[in-house]
């Protein structure tokens, strides 16, 4: 039977299957999606790094070396180092419950900034410890307190003034360590100590601990705001002045306690006002001057929340970004077919129009999935066996599987929790790209 289709389109000639078709051009739209996508991840990864920069820049000046007291009780320890000392007060800082020592960072900047040094430490079980929490709360808070005396001894061994003024800082759980420590020691023993939001009802005398203050946020836990002026009424003689302050700081019987307006439990160690009456106290029990109106200025929380918001945005053009990258093609020949008798003489040059091997992708985002997958119920994990092992036996397990070392690094900070976004990120534009 005759052939009536033009010769072009009956069958392609060796010369027309050798030469490959032009790359076709992505579409405008899809361009211009690409270069916003860019665009913004570019702004908002600027963006972070600002935000990392003025963190960084808030703690210029001020030495942070971290190191283990060793004893009994191994304690790590965060020490701050004011670039200009003044005074002889040195101040330990004492956490609360599931916290760590970072995060009393602004109290101890705060300190830092009027010329005093400060030690962070954490409790036994918790943060960076190698040591448990204990078999019950009693043997906890013995176990603490005795974390704490070693801490102390070792700023007064090691004060870089002859007579150090020791002053103890607790922060919800903390001032019950505080508190319990602070009433076993000799009147002259600490200069000052602070309770910030605490939760239990503490029962000071009207000789110790010397120089109490007591604060307490406005929108704190109702117990605390129960608590909080019953320990004040009880440190100055079983009634609190309408002044909220009792006593003779130079003689160290100074009581005062204090509501910080719009602060609750959690944000009061945060807070600036906060932050400048603890500076106020520790000034005025060392005989400083008050300090300045900026002392307590704390632009972390700020910067830490642009920053995560930052990089948590940036997710979203690096992952269309990534998954635009990995689904790119080797260009292909586009031969017409016009029956399948042309098709076995076109097998050869369609075998070379064959996109490029997309197993890698593939591979890639299993990997990573199975990674990430296998972390996180390792942290699942750790879990169970925090919640179901008696603290005394939690050191039982190998550090790999240590509760309290996954949570710490899930929870522990910025630059941590990118890991995991970044993580997941890979495994997501793999597996867009992979199509599986």
């Amino acid at each position: 039977m005759k052939n009536d289709r033009p010769p072009s389109a009956a069958m392609a000639t060796p010369g027309q299957l050798a030469r490959p078709a032009s790359p076709p051009q992505p579409p405008p739209r899809r361009n211009l999606a690409l270069l916003l996508n860019s665009v913004a991840l570019v702004v908002l990864l600027a963006g972070f790094g600002v935000a990392l920069l003025e963190i960084l820049r808030a703690q210029a000046g001020v030495g942070r070396q971290a190191f283990t007291v060793a004893g009994p009780i191994p304690v790590p320890v965060l020490r701050f180092t004011p670039v200009r000392r003044q005074g002889d007060a040195v101040a330990v800082l004492v956490h609360g419950f599931d916290a760590d020592k970072e995060a009393m960072t602004s109290l101890g900047l705060a300190l830092a900034r009027i010329g005093v040094p400060s030690y962070l430490m954490d409790l036994p079980g918790f943060g960076e410890s190698p040591a448990t929490i204990g078999s019950d709360q009693v043997d906890a808070t013995a176990r603490a307190v005795t974390a704490l005396g070693e801490v102390v001894a070792f700023a007064r061994t090691h004060a870089d003034v002859p007579n150090p003024r020791l002053v103890v800082i607790g922060h919800s759980f903390g001032t019950n360590i505080v508190g319990t420590y602070a009433l076993t020691q000799p009147p002259a023993a600490l200069t000052a100590t602070i309770l910030i939001s605490p939760d239990f009802a503490y029962v000071p005398t009207a000789a110790l601990p010397a120089n109490l203050l007591v604060l307490v946020g406005q929108n704190d836990l109702a117990e605390v705001k129960q608590f909080a002026p019953q320990v004040a009424s009880t440190a100055c003689g079983g009634s609190l002045p309408a002044t909220g302050a009792c006593g003779d700081p130079s003689q160290g019987t100074g009581r005062r306690y204090s509501v910080v307006p719009g602060a609750n439990h959690i944000t009061i160690i945060l807070d600036p006002t906060a932050l400048r009456a603890v500076d106020a106290w520790v000034a005025t029990t060392d005989g400083l001057p008050a300090p300045d109106s900026a002392s307590g200025d704390n632009p972390l929380v700020m910067w830490l929340i642009i920053g995560i918001i930052c990089a948590a945005l940036a997710l979203f053009p690096f992952l269309t970004l990534l998954a635009a990258l990995l689904r790119l093609r080797e260009p292909t020949v586009n031969i017409a077919t016009p029956d399948s008798a042309h098709a076995t003489f076109m097998a050869p040059a369609a075998a070379a129009a064959v996109p490029a091997d997309r197993s890698w992708p593939r591979v890639l985002g299993l990997a990573t999935l199975a990674t990430t997958g296998g972390t996180i119920c390792l942290m699942l994990w750790s879990l169970v066996v925090y919640v179901v092992t008696p603290a005394t036996q939690s050191d039982a397990y190998p550090a790999w599987l240590s509760p309290l070392s996954w949570i710490d690094v899930l929870y522990g900070d910025l630059m941590g929790s990118q890991l995991w976004f970044a993580a997941a990120a890979l495994a997501l534009a793999a597996l867009v790209a992979g199509r599986l």
